[in-house]
């Protein structure tokens, strides 16, 4: 009788012990939005500026959140960055990039960003840009391919 009474205090104690574990660790606390929502909706405020470069981290982003909530940016692949001199590069994004920001909290990021015109000059520093969704179908298809 000890033994099963022993057997199911066991069950008991290993099942509340993984209830807390998985209701502490898998539930997120933040909301997560996409940045252009974000911006829409005045969840947060973003400035971005070129850093120079045509490859890599070649984007200086900083981010506010303006809400008293936790939030998730998620930044998709395929975001262009257009540089307010329309001679200089455009520059796309490759893959997803994630960002927390606590409430009111306010950062600086890099984005790597790459060139998709060749012909036009490499963005210069500290050049203001806008970003908006790719739109193109044939660099759609290549950031997939990538």
């Amino acid at each position: 009788m000890k033994q099963i009474a022993s057997k199911h205090l066991m069950i008991c104690t290993i099942s509340i012990c993984t209830f807390f574990l998985y209701s502490t660790t898998f539930s997120p606390s933040e909301t997560e939005i996409s940045i252009f929502e974000a911006m829409k909706s005045n969840t947060i405020s973003a400035s971005f500026q070129s850093l120079g470069k045509y490859s890599g981290n070649s984007i200086h982003a900083q981010i506010s959140n303006l809400s008293s909530k936790e939030i998730r940016i998620k930044i998709p692949a395929g975001t262009i960055y257009i540089p307010e001199n329309e001679e200089e590069q455009t520059l796309i994004q490759l893959e997803d990039d994630f960002i927390v920001l606590h409430k009111y909290e306010k950062i600086n990021h890099r984005f790597s960003g790459f060139c998709t015109e060749a012909s036009d000059i490499v963005p210069s520093i500290q050049n203001t840009m806008t970003i908006a969704q790719n739109k193109n179908p044939q660099l759609t298809k290549m950031i997939h391919y990538m």
